[in-house]
């Protein structure tokens, strides 16, 4: 996690979202985008048939952080 002396700037390792059919794919890239700004190393987004997507830079097939996370809950 990147330290910028202001705490409230710090980002938990993993950001996860949880999306609605009201959300579009932009909106859901740009508070990935946002939450990597802050340092965040992964962005897990949950959609509402309980589906993991998992991000880094890019998307990535699993947690590399919590391995065992299942892509389904």
């Amino acid at each position: 996690m990147q330290e910028t002396g202001d705490p409230t700037t710090l980002a938990p390792e993993i950001c996860v979202e949880v999306t609605s059919s009201s959300n579009t794919e932009e909106e859901i890239a740009d508070k990935r985008s946002l939450y990597r700004k802050a340092g965040a190393e992964e962005v897990w987004v949950v959609d509402e048939d309980n589906q993991i997507r998992f991000y880094g830079d890019e998307e990535i097939d699993h947690s590399r952080i919590a391995s065992d996370c299942p892509n389904q809950l």
